[in-house]
């Protein structure tokens, strides 16, 4: 899962696009661009990242494929969200 935020000067969303684009294809990804934040976005609690990491690890630690329905085909909740890519089913 990469995720980052819009206003980010250091990591900015082309890098992000070129680092989502070198996942191999056989691996299950997801991007998720924050509308609002900067760089600090995960340093401090937000709702946002904490919505969508833990389906993530729900499903890929876990092995809990109940939580898929929050990844796929697309976001429950998009709620402060700019973009967001997955690899669709999520299989674990």
């Amino acid at each position: 899962m990469i995720m980052g935020a819009r206003d980010d000067g250091t990591v900015t969303s082309a890098a992000l696009d070129q680092l989502y684009a070198t996942l191999p294809a056989t691996a299950e990804g997801a991007f998720v661009e924050l509308a609002g934040g900067g760089h600090g976005f995960p340093t401090r609690g937000n709702s946002q990242v904490t919505r969508r990491v833990i389906p993530r690890l729900k499903t890929f630690i876990d092995n809990d494929t109940r939580y898929t329905q929050f990844l796929c085909p697309s976001l429950v909740d998009s709620t402060g969200i700019s973009r967001y890519r997955n690899t669709c089913p999520c299989v674990a």
